[in-house]
């Protein structure tokens, strides 16, 4: 899809980091999501990621080494733990700033000093000064108008003076 977003290294960080949380090999459980049978759909880039879980190869694990499927998700380098990292660096943590917020900026922030305030504050501040020139060419435009008003009054009065002369030298 196309839009402002579209290609954002940001956002594409938090997909790959997501992405790869959920897949990758967890060490300390001796597998990963795909040997308990959840995976994604393959090679469907519309699904947006979603989990396909086949229940046989789910319930034969969980029936075979219940540990080791809950080590997957909550060991030290478990899914939950890498999920957790991924959030964390991205959108942040009570007192501290993720990347999203330091490039977006936050709803509360008073004093907001992230990319996009920032460039929106030079967009202003342009706008703000080509107004000024629009203004400043308009007045000048209207000076010369008023200008040209008052020459073609001055030479209608002396239009009609040399008239009214001509006239009476014909009368």
């Amino acid at each position: 899809k196309k839009g402002l977003l579209q290609n954002d290294s940001t956002l594409n960080g938090i997909l790959s980091d997501l992405r790869n949380a959920m897949t990758d090999f967890v060490e300390s459980a001796g597998l990963s999501l795909s040997g308990l049978g959840i995976t994604t759909q393959a090679y469907d880039y519309t699904s947006g990621g979603q989990l396909v879980v086949d229940t046989t190869k789910l319930k034969e694990k969980l029936a075979s080494d219940p540990n080791a499927a809950a080590q997957l998700f909550t060991g030290a380098d478990g899914v939950a733990g890498r999920v957790k990292s991924a959030l964390d660096k991205y959108v942040g943590t009570f007192g501290g700033d993720g990347m999203l917020l330091l490039r977006a900026g936050g709803a509360t922030s008073s004093n907001d000093t992230s990319l996009l305030a920032t460039q929106i504050k030079s967009y202003n501040e342009t706008i703000a000064g080509l107004k000024d020139q629009l203004q400043t060419e308009e007045d000048r435009y209207w000076n010369k108008f008023t200008q040209m008003e008052q020459a073609l009054s001055v030479m209608n009065s002396q239009m009609t003076y040399l008239s009214s002369m001509l006239d009476n030298n014909n009368s």
